[in-house]
């Protein structure tokens, strides 16, 4: 993966729909699962033109805000940018307005860049064996094992 400099910019205007919406509301607004998948979305398509062939990103993290509501129909409007880079782990500033010109929305995005596509398939596939087999939720954060902020598979529980 090629360095993707900071301050790099992007921004991705989203139509909302019903789907996007919360149901348990009697007027229909847009959901926080709706905004973090669009968060990520925006992120990890800013990384494509920085990735080589057969590269893929995942994001690991998503910490967010939704600071107001935004009833469905409305324009959302997400503006993203790299706030930090290092290697192939890049760190998003996300701000989320309706069209309106509220903001409804902040996030830190962290996206992991560079994983060859084959790998990342081989691993996801692993996780899911393991989580058949039993394993579910015995993975825990890295605590010098691993890259930092890379979720490891404590062998303990193997």
């Amino acid at each position: 993966m090629k360095e993707i400099p900071q301050g790099t910019s992007d921004e991705m205007v989203i139509d909302t729909t019903p789907d996007m919406g919360v149901k348990h509301l009697p007027v229909p607004m847009y959901s926080t699962p709706a905004m973090v998948g669009h968060i990520e979305g925006l992120c990890l398509k800013m990384l494509i033109p920085f990735q080589d062939a057969g590269e893929s990103s995942v994001g690991y993290r998503v910490d967010v805000k939704h600071t107001s509501p935004t009833p469905i129909g409305m324009k959302v409007t997400l503006r993203s940018r790299v706030n930090e880079a290092e290697g192939r782990k890049v760190v998003f500033e996300v701000e989320v307005y309706n069209e309106t010109g509220a903001k409804i929305g902040l996030s830190l995005a962290l996206i992991d860049g560079g994983w060859r596509s084959e790998m990342l398939l081989l691993y996801f596939r692993w996780l899911n064996q393991q989580n058949i087999a039993g394993v579910t939720g015995k993975v825990r954060a890295s605590s010098g094992a691993g890259r930092a902020g890379h979720p490891v598979i404590d062998r303990r529980f193997l």
